[in-house]
């Protein structure tokens, strides 16, 4: 139980010099500051001295903050750094810190002050700093589309990063987050155009632009599968026929003729269809593609291959090129 009181009273001695800091620091840079500030910063910087003065670290930190969106200076914002850390918040805490110091523009005492509390936060915490093309934004944890090149500061542990490229690609990234720097590199060559340039194997054509010779064996391979289909076409038109006459022979009275006679009819249909489609298809394809350049590979025949295959009631055709 003592042990237990003394951490309590530790936590509150440290509150209390942290708030006794931020209100002197906070006054101060209020009365340099004054002339240049919009009447609505100023009043967002007497609230956040106000919550900061009742213990509300957190309202504190969000009205130092507006104030500084009003009126960008390092003073409130490392105001709202020292209102973080007092709620436990290191990671935005440290992020306050290092920016305030970065822009410049606090009192001496303030940028020691700021400089030792930074040291002190990075010995604990770990640090991404994430570059990427011109225009590139990113959110992690605390920090909502940040323009790049980033600094954040991160608890260690699983984190993932989204990345907002100019492009208008968008990336993830899942990040191991340890104690101390990790650099994060984002595609760096942002695509001019939304086609994807054209990836080529070793051995290969280019995955992503068909050959002419490849389209001719699509062709091909079409009006194939409707030359099939044309064939069997006539063999079910047969069939219906045939069906047909054997239930007008009954009189009009053999049911399964009539079964046999409709379902040959739509098959029949069916197998029509299909074939007009393919080969349509493939004539299409045949004038509108090039012709394939003669450099040794692989004619259509040998590249193309078509089955008919069948079962009770069921036509099958298939293709593979």
């Amino acid at each position: 139980m003592v042990w237990k009181n003394r951490s309590e009273m530790t936590g509150r001695a440290t509150r209390r010099c942290l708030l006794l800091a931020l209100l002197a620091i906070g006054l101060a840079a209020r009365g340099a500051g004054a002339a240049g500030t919009s009447a609505q910063a100023a009043r967002e910087f007497d609230r956040a001295s106000a919550a900061a003065a009742r213990g509300d670290y957190l309202d504190a930190a969000a009205g130092f903050m507006r104030a500084y969106k009003l009126a960008p200076h390092a003073a409130p914002l490392y105001n709202a750094a020292l209102a973080w850390e007092a709620a436990g918040d290191r990671p935005r805490a440290a992020d306050g810190y290092a920016t305030a110091l970065e822009m410049g523009g606090l009192g001496e005492g303030q940028a020691r002050d700021a400089s030792k509390r930074l040291d002190a936060l990075e010995r604990t915490l770990g640090r991404i700093d994430v570059v990427g093309p011109a225009g590139t934004k990113v959110s992690v944890a605390h920090a909502d589309r940040v323009d790049t090149p980033a600094h954040i500061h991160l608890e260690k542990g699983e984190h993932t990063l989204r990345a907002w490229l100019p492009d208008g690609r968008t990336e993830l990234k899942q990040l191991a987050v340890a104690i101390g720097t990790m650099q994060v590199t984002l595609d760096r060559e942002p695509r001019a155009d939304a086609a994807p340039a054209p990836s080529r194997s070793a051995d290969g054509p280019s995955q992503a632009t068909a050959e002419p010779g490849s389209l001719r064996a699509v062709g091909w391979a079409a009006l194939g599968v409707g030359v099939v289909a044309g064939g069997v076409t006539a063999y079910l038109g047969v069939q219906a026929l045939g069906a047909r006459n054997d239930y007008y022979d009954s009189g009009r009275t053999d049911r399964d003729a009539y079964d046999r006679a409709g379902s040959y009819r739509t098959w029949t249909n069916v197998a029509l269809a299909t074939s007009l489609v393919m080969a349509g298809t493939g004539v299409v394809i045949l004038l509108k593609s090039p012709a394939r350049p003669t450099d040794g590979r692989a004619t259509s025949s040998e590249s193309a291959r078509m089955w008919l295959g069948g079962g009770p009631g069921s036509v099958v055709l298939g293709g593979r090129f």
